[in-house]
């Protein structure tokens, strides 16, 4: 099955399977140590990702209806059952196996709200996928701040 991202504004995203409106995303509002979403998809499910603890504390969690159903780093599934992760070019890896790349889009299409493709063909690994897709873009537009930038130098 293959996964479009388009954006509709800043905060908010569709997510298309197979060209057909899979889920609706609102990024959390953006800050410099949290990321998070919610996702309400067609068959009425709805997902959040929630952040708590900053840095390399960072604890990201992935609910579905209240049920907590995946643990993340910003790259990497910390499910043992789930060992999906991302790496710094785009490709998608189930273990040490590739099995996507996920495609950026030019700037004219990004322009048009276009912003990335994959594809994924295994339903247990479908939204640790999503979700590793979604912290990418997120990981991009929150800003970069270290322990020391947050002292204040008076």
């Amino acid at each position: 099955m293959w996964y479009k991202l388009i954006e509709q504004s800043n905060l908010h995203l569709h997510v298309f399977r197979n060209e057909k409106l899979f889920c609706e995303v609102r990024f959390s509002p953006l800050s410099s140590f949290s990321f998070g979403f919610s996702a309400v998809c067609w068959d009425g499910a709805e997902y959040q990702l929630r952040s708590n603890g900053f840095f390399f504390w960072r604890k990201l969690r992935l609910f579905k209806d209240g049920v907590l159903v995946g643990k993340f780093k910003t790259n990497r599934s910390l499910s043992p059952a789930v060992p999906v992760w991302l790496d710094s070019v785009g490709d998608l890896y189930l273990k040490d196996q590739k099995f996507s790349h996920v495609h950026k889009f030019s700037r004219a299409e990004r322009k048009q709200g276009l912003l990335c493709q994959w594809e994924c063909n295994d339903d247990r690994i479908e939204w640790a996928t999503i979700t590793l897709v979604l912290l990418s873009f997120q990981n991009k537009a929150t800003p970069r701040v270290t322990p020391l930038s947050m002292i204040s130098w008076r």
